[in-house]
């Protein structure tokens, strides 16, 4: 990035400014976070819905006998 400053008088200054990215970049690790939390979360969602789901059938099941 540069930075041009000009003065009342017409004097133009500027200074460049380099920034280095790290090898692993943090948005890499934030998108895959993004896919595995909902993902992970449906799971969970889906596993405690067949349970009560379950338990629910058995104690139908159990009245009619």
């Amino acid at each position: 990035m540069t930075l041009y400053v000009t003065d009342k008088d017409g004097n133009t200054v500027y200074n460049t400014y380099t920034a280095k990215l790290l090898e692993e970049d943090i948005f890499a690790t934030l998108d895959s976070n993004l896919i595995i939390i909902p993902i992970s979360a449906i799971m969970a969602l889906i596993v405690v819905m067949s349970i009560l789901l379950l338990r629910r059938h058995r104690k139908t099941t159990n009245l009619d006998k």
